[in-house]
């Protein structure tokens, strides 16, 4: 993968039965702060102990190299990495001879590991059979900024598709906040979205913005009409998780609950949901967008609900006698509310 990405560095794995690894080291080698990488990509095959990490600038590869030890927090533990510049282009490549020797060599980690009073990666995978349960949150959305008014949707579809070669993500216009959220099937595919938006022309050219989206631990209910805080409350913890808060828009026929925990949130999408056996509609909310993402299930515009104002009975007489003046407020009425 050469071209842009033209500065590789060779990353040797201590452990590599992780949830999504390749996504957690696009992470931790696009992040300045962490270790004061950059713009990269990252190739990785399941299972490997090593990967390839190839940056875009110079500067960032040599800031990587110079730093003295890698390691990335996990929920339970750490991660460490070694760093070197290859030896050669085949050098992320296994051979048999290769093989027979990383076997032995986890063996001996695995021994010099149990030896330890404090335990590091292994002790995130024991409990295999559960891994949403240990792993870190991953945004699967990014957020376009600086969209210009005369902007429409059409244009940031193509757009999206032209960066990413891909018809397979749905993308969200907000005109009121001059922004777009696109969603992926992976974070893998968000990391490398959100990687390629500064590479492309036209993105560039139109002073675009790109960041990841935050792991939202928010969820917008809706067509609530019928139901309580304290209901809707019991009804998510029972579901979810813990609940932190549960605001209600009565105008609106929705509420927003505020779950502890990301991981609740992740739980509630897996299945449908009822209430006194009738059907709610929930979907995923960002506070900093102060938006739910519909995806294709966008509702229609909600209507106000109908006013009424009483009438004086002598008004009400000289209406019922002339039509005329009736029909011209009715005429108002319409102007007014059509415009």
């Amino acid at each position: 993968m050469a071209g842009v990405h033209s500065y590789p560095l060779l990353v040797e794995l201590e452990e590599t039965k992780i949830p999504r690894l390749k996504i957690k080291l696009v992470k931790y080698f696009q992040s300045k702060k962490s270790n004061g990488g950059g713009e990269c990509e990252v190739e990785y095959e399941n299972g490997s102990r090593t990967a390839m990490v190839r940056f875009r600038r110079e500067e960032d590869q040599r800031n990587v190299l110079a730093k003295e030890s890698h390691q990335i927090s996990l929920e339970k533990g750490v991660l460490k990495l070694t760093v070197r510049l290859p030896t050669e282009e085949k050098s992320s490549r296994e051979t048999p001879s290769d093989e027979d020797k990383k076997k032995s060599d986890v063996a001996a980690d695995k021994q010099a590991s149990a030896d330890k009073s404090n335990p590091t990666v292994q002790t995130e995978t024991e409990g295999g059979d559960d891994d949403t349960a240990d792993e870190e949150p991953c945004s699967t959305s990014a957020v376009l900024g600086n969209i210009l008014d005369n902007t429409n949707q059409e244009f940031l579809e193509m757009l999206v598709e032209n960066i990413t070669k891909s018809h397979d993500f749905t993308l969200e216009f907000f005109p009121d906040i001059s922004s777009a959220v696109v969603t992926f099937q992976s974070g893998e595919e968000n990391a490398n979205f959100v990687a390629k938006c500064p590479q492309n022309k036209m993105f560039t050219k139109k002073g675009f913005s790109v960041q990841p989206l935050e792991v939202t631990k928010q969820v917008l209910v809706d067509d609530i009409l019928h139901f309580s805080e304290e209901v809707l409350q019991l009804y998510f913890e029972n579901e979810g998780g813990d609940v932190e808060e549960v605001f209600l828009n009565e105008a609106e026929q929705s509420a927003v609950i505020t779950f502890k925990d990301h991981r609740a949130v992740q739980k509630i999408f897996k299945k449908k949901h009822s209430i006194k056996k009738e059907e709610i509609r929930v979907y995923p909310f960002y506070k900093t967008l102060g938006v739910a993402l519909y995806g294709k299930d966008k509702p229609a515009l909600k209507l106000p609900a109908a006013i009424s104002e009483p009438i004086d009975s002598a008004v009400l007489r000289y209406l019922a006698q002339n039509k005329s003046a009736a029909e011209t407020i009715c005429s108002e009425m319409e102007n007014t509310s059509a415009s």
